[in-house]
């Protein structure tokens, strides 16, 4: 599964984020948009440690 998220990294920029959520908001649903940007403000905070900050860019690339 790790390998499969790696698939993703180079798929998120925050430009991508925001040009999708503008784009496909509103079919991607107000809980998935919520989701996400909970997800993308977790990987702003430096507490976060990097393996999970990993997670997340793989997840928000595979939204991407």
């Amino acid at each position: 599964m790790a390998e499969e998220k790696k698939d993703y990294f180079p798929e998120y920029s925050d430009e991508r984020f925001m040009s999708k959520v503008l784009k496909y908001g509103k079919a991607i649903g107000c809980e998935l948009l919520c989701q996400a940007f909970l997800l993308k403000i977790v990987l702003g905070k430096d507490e976060v440690p990097t393996q999970a900050k990993l997670a997340i860019i793989g997840a928000l690339g595979y939204l991407i």
